[in-house]
């Protein structure tokens, strides 16, 4: 059903963009806008672990301690790296599009907001069920970075497509809500393991 309602969300959100209702500007500044939420309530749900496992996660080509210090560093790295690209990203979106503020229209910042609610909701949900178990400290930090491919190459594409007129913004659309879809659909994929290892890391211990 989850997934059903991705592709279905995403769908509506073609229709939209191609009837000309949304532009590519807004569209690319709402989602840079929410894959920065995304990354800090990954960071804060990071942040929030009591219990977790670095099991294949390394750092520096040396593996990444179950510690509270292995936990901050892990943290404080994302935020810099996963920041960094979306001050590239932010960069560039301004020199193309303009300030967010005006490539944005009034429908896009209240979305918006209602995603800022629906993930402050999902840390609270999240932090209470890693509480009872062992969840993968690198599985949650690179989580996020599915939501960095469709704004890395509709950037790269935007080059050829800037004289291509209509067609090219067009092209850019249909190549950024496709790559979209699957970053959605991904991440979804990655949390739902994430719920069936839980699951069964509580009836281990249940059985013994």
């Amino acid at each position: 059903m989850q997934y059903a309602t991705i592709v279905l969300g995403n769908l509506v959100l073609f229709w939209t963009c191609f009837r000309g209702q949304i532009g590519l500007g807004e569209l690319l500044w709402v989602f840079w806008a929410q894959s920065v939420l995304i990354g800090l309530a990954a960071a804060v749900r990071m942040s929030l672990l009591r219990q977790f496992s670095t099991d294949g996660f390394t750092g520096n080509g040396k593996p990444v301690p179950e510690t509270p210090k292995g936990k901050r560093e892990t943290v404080a790295f994302f935020l810099i790296h996963y920041g960094g690209f979306h001050a590239i990203y932010a960069a560039f979106l301004v020199d193309k599009h303009g300030a967010p503020w005006l490539a944005t229209s009034l429908w896009g910042a209240l979305a918006l907001i209602a995603f800022g609610i629906g993930e402050a909701a999902s840390v609270g949900r999240h932090a209470a069920s890693d509480r009872s178990w062992r969840p993968n400290l690198g599985t949650l930090m690179f989580m996020p970075y599915c939501r960095i491919v469709p704004m890395h190459l509709a950037i790269l594409a935007s080059g050829p497509f800037d004289l291509a007129g209509a067609d090219g913004t067009s092209s850019i659309l249909l190549l950024f809500l496709v790559l979209k879809t699957g970053a959605d659909l991904g991440m979804q994929i990655v949390e739902d393991r994430l719920e069936a290892q839980r699951q069964a890391a509580q009836q281990q211990q249940t059985d013994t």
